[in-house]
């Protein structure tokens, strides 16, 4: 009779422990995967250089959204790449909040 009891005993303390590691190792994966894409977003924001972009005649000016600095110009797409680039390696150049026909104008140059 102990004897069962025993494995009774033995068989749900098994059976409660491989859920609680299951239950656990859920948890733990859960926050990481969390933790990554948090840590992945942060880190690509700090990448990237959110600019305004502005027209004078054949010439784009780029400038911070934020604060309205001058970041880079070009006649188009690829030149303003390029000088970006330049002037920042290991940004990422975000263009925003800019006028529609400038923005057309602009990729009117990328022929």
């Amino acid at each position: 009779m102990t004897e069962n009891y025993f494995l009774i005993g033995f068989s749900c303390g098994t059976v409660f422990g491989i859920l609680f590691a299951l239950y656990y190792v859920y948890h733990q994966a859960k926050d990481m995967i969390e933790n990554f894409g948090n840590n992945l977003e942060t880190k690509l924001r700090e990448r990237v250089i959110d600019v305004m972009v502005e027209q004078e005649q054949d010439m784009f000016y780029c400038y911070t959204k934020e604060d309205h600095v001058f970041v880079c110009q070009g006649t188009g797409v690829e030149e303003i790449q390029l000088n970006f680039n330049l002037k920042y390696p290991n940004k990422i150049i975000n263009i925003v909040d800019s006028n529609e026909q400038v923005l057309k104008n602009l990729a009117a140059t990328n022929g």
